[in-house]
């Protein structure tokens, strides 16, 4: 029993040398508000109605590293991206304006 207690915390500490996120910094400050894949999904979107191939491809061939990863367990691929978006359309105009005024809100956030 105790040896399994003991083997437990040891895997606990040593996952996260293993598998933890490397390469950020350990200073807030340094934080990097990325707005990229922002932008380019709203061209993408803006491009649905006229374009004849799906615009989500050159979105996910231009993706930053956070959609590259997000991509396996939640987007799938941009076939998929682009049937979610034009199904769910009206949801995601709803949220078209929320990075408005982005850098008086990371402002608040580095000072907080």
């Amino acid at each position: 029993m105790k040896s399994n207690l003991i083997i437990t915390t040891l895997f606990i500490i040593f996952s996260n040398f293993i598998f933890g996120q490397s390469n950020f910094s350990e200073n807030p400050l340094d934080a990097i508000f990325e707005t990229k894949d922002s932008k380019n999904f709203w061209e993408a979107f803006d491009k649905m109605e006229k374009s004849k191939q799906n615009p989500f491809i050159e979105y996910m061939q231009k993706g930053s590293p956070g959609i590259k990863g997000f991509t396996e367990n939640r987007i799938i691929n941009a076939d998929s991206l682009f049937a979610v978006v034009k199904k769910r359309k009206a949801d995601y105009e709803l949220s078209r304006n929320v990075l408005d005024g982005l850098s008086s809100k990371e402002k608040r956030v580095r000072a907080i």
